[in-house]
């Protein structure tokens, strides 16, 4: 029995790692890409010497935050996970086009429009706010379900240990049995 309770305490172990842990590090970075992206983009509006390093970053940024959400599309995610997991697919695809828009702005140098398209009520913000808010969603639930993970690992360690006692001393007892026995013969 208590074999059986620490071969699941690997199993939920790597449960964790891989279904909670790594999609948390993988929105993290898809934030960091985002984050990213909007500086390198105020960076080449305000600097227009560097303009041309900053759009290159800016896209490898972008470029970054579509490998980090191909990488969480593979987690096995639950049914309501992947309905949020959508939901962010959605929104960002439209605040691709609407960073396309700014970017596409700022190369032409138009900067009043490219400023404009990164102020607090654009479409972009819009599709940024609907990201984050899915983000968010994820990480919130892929925490809670980790807890719970750690709660069953705690339980099913405890109940090992006990076992393990338990067969110990029970071990020991048939052990003194058979010495007991076989002094007396």
């Amino acid at each position: 029995a208590g074999f059986f309770y620490i071969s699941n305490l690997a199993e939920k172990s790597n449960e964790m790692y891989e279904n909670r842990l790594i999609p948390i590090q993988e929105i993290g970075m898809i934030n960091a890409g985002f984050l990213q992206f909007r500086g390198d983009a105020y960076k080449a509006i305000l600097v227009p010497e560097l303009r041309q390093e900053s759009l290159i970053s800016g896209d490898a940024a972008l470029a970054r935050v579509d490998e980090n959400t191909a990488l969480l599309e593979k987690v096995a995610l639950s049914p309501d996970e992947r309905k949020i997991f959508e939901t962010f697919r959605t929104a960002y695809a439209s605040y691709k086009k609407e960073a396309a828009i700014t970017i596409d702005a700022i190369r032409r140098d138009d900067t009043t429009t490219a400023i404009a398209t990164l102020a607090a009520d654009t479409d972009l913000a819009k599709y940024r706010s609907q990201c984050d808010a899915a983000l968010t969603s994820l990480t919130e639930t892929n925490l809670q379900v980790a807890q719970t993970i750690k709660a069953e690992n705690d339980a099913n360690a405890a109940f090992a240990k006990t076992m393990m006692i338990i067969v110990t001393i029970i071990g020991a007892v048939i052990g003194l049995g058979f010495a007991i026995l076989l002094t007396r013969s």
